[in-house]
Order: C-alpha cells, then structure tokens, then sequence
C-alpha cells in the first residue's frame, strides 16, 4: 500500500517553489499546475513534512487535500483504538443473537382457538422449550408439530416455521363433521322466499319444480318421497338444492329542502380591558336575537403586565330555506338504499345486479334500490314421524 499525502500550494511563483524543494531533496510522485498560482503536490509522508515547512518558511498557502497508504490507515487506528474490539464484540453478538429465537407467534390459518384454549397451547410450547432466546440448533420443528398434533384433538394441522429470529407456530382447527343424513327422517324441501327457480339439483326425493318457474315462499320445492315401484312410494329426507333468482330492496328519502344559518351583514362591535381577575367594557354592544359571536385578543401590556384588549364581532344571522344539491343527495340516497338493499343478503347469496329508482313527490326525494342475487332458496321442513309422509 503506497504512502501519498495530497497537498495543495497557493501563492507567487510556485515552479521556483517546486526548484526549491527539488534542491532540499524532495521527490514528488506527481505535480498538477491547478492554476497560474496554484499547485497540487502529491509525496510521501517524510517528503509532505519537508514540503510544509519549505511553504511555513516561504510565506505560501497550502493545504493538505488528504492521505493515502498504509501511513493514513495506520494512523487511523491509532485514532480509532477502540474500533477493532467493537468490531470484534459486534461480530460475536450478532453470531449470538442470529443464532437464537426471539419472537414466538401463534397463528391461525382459520378460525382460531377460544382464547383459554390458545392459552394452553402457548403454555405447551413453553414447556417444550419454545421460548425466546432459545437456540435454532435445539429445536426440531417436526417433532414439535407431531406433539402438538397429538396433544390437541381440536387441531388438525400444526406446523413451524422458522424465519430469521423469528418462530411461528401455525394451526388448523379441526373441521366439524358434516351433519348425519337420515334417510327415514321424512321431510320436503321448501321455498325460503319468492323467487323464480334457476336450477333444480334433488338428491334425494322428487322435484317439483323446475328452471324458469316462479315460485312463493312457503311452496313446496322437492318433495321428500320415492318410487319403489310401479304405484308403490317410501318416505325419505328430501335433499337437495334449488338455486333461484331473488331481489332484496332498500329504501332511503331526505327533503329537497334545508334550513341553513345565514348571516344577514348586520354587525355590531364591542371591546373590553381585561386584567387578571377582572374586565372593564370599554365599548358595549346589544346583542342579536341569533348572532354568530367571533373573539379577538391584542396583547397591550407585554411580557410582564398581563394586560390586553378583548374585542368581540357580533354577526346576525337568519334561518332560511334554501335548495339542497339534488344531485348530490340523489347520490347520497343511492348509496344508503344500495347498502340496505345488500344488508338483506343471506349468507351464500351472490349478487348479479343492482340498480336504483328516483321518484320526487311534495318536497321529497325517495330512491328504491333493488339487488338481484342468487341463492339456494330450499329449506327443510320438520321432520315427519318415521314411516310417513309430509
């Protein structure tokens, strides 16, 4: 590594300066002209101390612009002792810490655990050993989930994740067993609403319905009986599902008129000393029926004397009626009959349109919103006693 140290000259008649180093034995590694009376010198250490007192002893400016070589660096750790065992403890820590767990997360990938049940679970870990400041190279994340899934029948999936010094734990919640079908359990399929049929899918029972029929609500949808024979029938659990279009409205109506507060652009003043604890009206104003009331306060006294001037601006004002926006309460009502319109929607119903109607009528604006959706409309009645039929 080359020792340079950069220098910068100012002054008159810098080449007999550059002579007069050269004659003291001075050896440069390059000179650059950076003007007529300005020079950049570039030498050894040694050679830079000869150049500064050469130029202490001529008069001139100079400047040292920088250092380079293993003199500079050298000289930089003799500045910096410390640099080296920071370095070092910095590099340990890190090794320490990466090495470690920090953060303990449990996640739900679906609906999560009652919160005692969670509890529990966290505890668990716990005492298997995952808590933070563990070390990475003690856990073993297979072993881990198979005791978590063996210890918790509500989990059907367990799983950890190791990211950085972070471990997450995630689990799945058991899924319920689907509802038992009994077939000797007699009963029909009926309409939950009005709506007109899209399609019909029995699976067990008769249809009675199909595509494109408009049904009511209450109708008999799939009947719960079938055939065992030429004229001979069997009760069973209807089954099934019946997809229908149905429409689901709201309603939302606001006046066309508002009363808004106005000033009328009478005006009145008045003005007061105030004083610690006390107030001295300097000009008094009457009061307005309905006024709209603005305060301004001036400091007269300064920092030390608390004193200042209260000055009041009494504005009259009047309550009128004037027109509302209409196509901006048109909007508003839009969307308020839209949001209760869709308030309606059971779960599983998808919706397919939507539009909206305005009718204005003594003042009022009123906007209906109808939401067409689809959605399984059949529903099971009571069960019938074993053997008949509904």
């Amino acid at each position: 590594m080359t020792d340079r140290v950069r220098l910068r000259v100012k002054g008159r008649f810098p080449e007999r300066f550059v002579e007069r180093a050269l004659s003291r034995g001075v050896r440069f590694a390059r000179i650059e002209r950076l003007g007529p009376r300005e020079l950049r010198l570039t030498a050894s250490s040694p050679d830079a101390k000869a150049i500064c007192a050469l130029a202490a002893e001529l008069g001139l400016e100079l400047t040292e612009e920088g250092r380079e070589g293993w003199r500079a660096a050298a000289d930089a750790l003799r500045r910096r002792v410390t640099l080296l065992p920071g370095l070092a403890l910095c590099v340990a820590l890190v090794a320490l810490f990466a090495g470690r767990v920090w953060i303990v997360d449990i996640t739900a990938l679906d609906a999560p655990l009652p919160p005692e049940a969670e509890a529990t679970l966290a505890v668990r870990l716990s005492e298997m050993g995952v808590r933070p400041g563990v070390s990475r190279s003690s856990l073993d994340a297979a072993l881990i989930s198979a005791r978590l899934l063996s210890e918790f029948e509500s989990l059907s999936f367990a799983g950890v994740r190791l990211r950085g010094a972070r471990l997450t734990v995630e689990y799945k919640t058991e899924d319920a067993a689907p509802p038992l079908y009994r077939a000797d359990e007699a009963g029909s399929l009926y309409a939950a609403r009005d709506a007109v049929v899209l399609s019909v899918t029995p699976l067990a029972g008769k249809a009675l319905v199909k595509p494109g029929d408009v049904v009511r609500a209450g109708q008999r949808l799939i009947s719960g009986e079938e055939r065992t024979g030429a004229e001979a029938t069997r009760a069973v659990r209807a089954l099934g599902e019946v997809m229908g279009r149905v429409w689901f409205s709201g309603r939302s109506e606001a006046p066309l008129t508002e009363t808004a507060r106005e000033r009328t652009g009478r005006v009145r003043y008045a003005s007061a000393l105030m004083l610690p604890g006390a107030r001295f009206p300097l000009t008094e104003a009457e009061d307005f029926a309905s006024q709209d009331v603005e305060t301004d306060s001036l400091p007269v006294g300064g920092l030390f004397l608390p004193i200042r001037i209260e000055r009041r601006a009494l504005y009259e004002t009047a309550e009128r009626e004037r027109d509302v926006d209409r196509d901006a309460l048109a909007r508003a009502l839009a969307r308020q009959a839209l949001s209760a319109a869709r308030a309606g929607l059971p779960e599983g119903a998808v919706e397919r349109a939507c539009w909206t109607e305005t009718t204005e009528a003594e003042g009022w604006l009123t906007v209906e919103a109808y939401v067409e959706a689809a959605m399984n409309i059949a529903v099971l009645n009571e069960p019938s006693p074993r053997g008949t039929a509904d």
